[in-house]
């Protein structure tokens, strides 16, 4: 009887039953401005770059991502919207911040809500979660074994920290969206034929 973590292998290309205004208030609970500076050594206590954006993440369902985990990823990748890379940069995602050189390789965007956008496009509905494209490995955030986590992030727990994030958010709010999807996991080789196409060769 395995557990398996809901979020870390809920499809993104899910809907959240939540508003722009509660996951506002989520954010709102612990950060409450935005920060008026690029320099970390300037961030107040108070300060990120989520503050507000709420509405922004809800139009990434537009594109058929959800909020919820598009939210998760943001602050797993960004220190909750505090990073260097994500102050300097509005980049909240980690886009491009490979491993030999992150803050210099990192993706620069004219605002947060930009970044956002791009991010569930380009990033995620075209990238990712395309079956034709060469990242996809399944449209959950997974692990090393299967979904986003294994082009994504060297960080083989990279989608179990995104996936965290997005419970404890749906925890905050009243758990709306927990178990709100059926799951169906394959467990054996041979039980379900599962083909990536819709090719039998």
């Amino acid at each position: 009887n395995p557990y398996y973590n809901y979020y870390q292998y809920l499809p993104l290309h899910s809907q959240t039953s939540y508003t722009a205004e509660e996951l506002d208030a989520f954010i709102a609970s612990k950060y409450t401005e935005k920060p008026t500076s690029t320099s970390t050594s300037d961030l107040k206590a108070n300060q990120s770059l989520l503050v507000n954006e709420g509405a922004s993440f809800i139009k990434g369902q537009d594109f058929g991502v959800n909020p919820l985990m598009a939210l998760g990823i943001a602050i797993n990748e960004s220190g909750w919207g505090r990073s260097s890379i994500a102050l300097a940069k509005n980049n909240l995602f980690g886009l491009n911040a490979v491993d030999s050189n992150p803050s210099g390789s990192a993706d620069t965007y004219i605002s947060v809500e930009s970044c956002i956008d791009i991010f569930v496009r380009e990033w995620v509905t075209w990238g990712y979660l395309d079956t034709n494209d060469w990242r996809y490995f399944g449209g959950h955030l997974g692990d090393k074994a299967s979904g986003m986590n294994i082009k994504y992030a060297s960080d083989p727990y990279w989608g179990e920290k995104a996936a965290s994030h997005s419970y404890s958010i749906d925890e905050y709010l009243g758990k709306k969206d927990y178990q709100k999807y059926a799951l169906g996991i394959k467990e054996t080789v041979d039980s379900v034929n599962v083909r990536k196409t819709a090719s039998t060769s």
